[in-house]
């Protein structure tokens, strides 16, 4: 299952109602289900009393990052600290850069994302992270 996309705030009421039901049917009726996190895995089996197979994402260590690609975005190696996510408002980037800009890090944060969707072009335009 790929998470709670009835949710997320960004679809209008009826088209989270039609995705809540969407989860529903393919749970009931899949030949198997697939959690990337283990509190969808519990909540598959909790609201519908299915077994899910539970596959993390991952990725592989930088066993010798090259401190080089760092220059052209204007880092230095451990002196910044780093979002990479989708935009959307569930995933609480604003809230995320408020807490990081509340405790005057002497750091610069990074930000990796789709900046020209709608919540993205809100971030940015908010002009609290210098451009």
């Amino acid at each position: 299952m790929d998470g709670l996309e009835w949710q997320r705030t960004k679809y209008n009421t009826l088209t989270r109602r039609f995705l809540r039901w969407a989860e529903a049917l393919a749970a009931k009726h899949a030949d198997a289900l697939i959690a990337d996190s283990l509190p969808i895995k519990q909540r598959l089996l909790n609201i519908y009393k299915k077994e899910a197979t539970f596959i993390p994402y991952g990725a592989k260590n930088f066993e010798h990052p090259d401190p080089s690609i760092l220059t052209k975005y204007g880092l230095t190696p451990n002196k910044y600290s780093l979002i990479i996510a989708r935009m959307e408002p569930e995933n609480n980037i604003e809230m995320i850069i408020q807490g990081y800009l509340a405790q005057n890090n002497s750091t610069i944060l990074f930000v990796i994302g789709n900046m020209t969707n709608k919540y993205g072009k809100y971030i940015r335009d908010k002009k609290v992270i210098p451009w």
